[in-house]
């Protein structure tokens, strides 16, 4: 996660990390300072503690986005 802000020139507060794995992208991105969005069908916030956002589905997440 460090390597890829340093290489687009963000620090991690600026960042937002989408993904669909708690362990692999919230849990990771969360430990370097990013904010996080986790996609991921039938979920709810309190299952996952670490993420800052959660959408059920990538369909939510291009309604809010486009």
């Amino acid at each position: 996660f460090i390597y890829m802000l340093r290489e687009i020139g963000i620090r991690p507060e600026e960042a937002l990390y989408v993904g669909d794995s708690y362990k692999k992208d919230v849990v990771g991105a969360s430990k370097v300072g990013m904010r996080t969005l986790l996609i991921r069908k039938g979920a709810d916030k309190a299952s996952f503690p670490l993420a800052d956002l959660v959408l059920t589905s990538w369909q939510t997440f291009a309604n809010i986005v486009i």
